[in-house]
C-alpha cells in the first residue's frame, strides 16, 4: 500500500472519531440543557411533591424488615436493613407464592410457618433460600 493512502486513510480515521466524539458531547449537552430548563411553574407544587416524596420514603422505610444470618455471632444475629427495592421485590415473591398478608412481617411468618421455619417474621438467609427456590420450581413446573 503507498504511503500516501496510508497517511489519508490514517487522517480520516482521526477525522471520523473526532467528528464522533463532537457529535456526542453536543448531544449530551442538549439533553443536559433541556433537563435543566425544565422548572417548576408552581413552587407550591413542587413543596407538595417533596411532601409526598418524603411520607413515601418514610411509609417505605416504616415497612423495612431486617435481613439476619442463620449463624449468629457472640451478641446475637448479625443484620442489616433491607433497602426499599430488596423490599419490594421479598413482597412480589412473596404474592407470587400466594403469601399476601397485610405486612411483610406477617408475611414472612406465614411462609416460615408453613415451611417449618423458625417462625420469626424476619428474613433470614434460609427463609430467602426458600423463597427463591420455591419460586423457581414453581416456574420449572409451569413449562410442564
Amino acid at each position: 500500500m503507498k504511503k500516501e493512502y496510508l497517511v489519508f486513510f490514517v487522517l480520516l480515521v482521526a477525522v471520523a472519531m473526532i467528528m464522533g466524539s463532537t457529535f456526542a458531547i453536543v448531544s449530551a449537552l442538549q439533553t443536559y440543557k433541556s433537563q435543566q430548563t425544565k422548572t417548576p411553574v408552581n413552587s407550591q407544587a413542587m413543596v407538595e411533591k417533596a411532601n409526598s416524596e418524603t411520607e413515601r420514603t418514610a411509609a417505605v422505610s416504616r415497612e423495612s424488615r431486617y435481613i439476619s444470618s442463620n449463624a449468629p455471632g457472640r451478641d446475637g444475629a448479625s443484620s442489616s436493613k433491607l433497602t426499599p427495592f430488596e423490599t419490594r421485590e421479598v413482597k412480589r415473591m412473596l404474592n407470587e407464592l400466594g403469601y399476601t398478608k397485610e405486612t411483610l412481617s406477617q408475611s414472612l411468618k406465614s411462609f416460615q410457618e408453613e415451611h417449618q421455619l423458625a417462625n420469626t417474621g424476619i428474613l433470614d438467609s434460609v427463609t430467602l433460600d426458600s423463597i427463591i427456590n420455591l419460586l423457581s420450581l414453581n416456574k420449572a413446573r409451569s413449562f410442564y
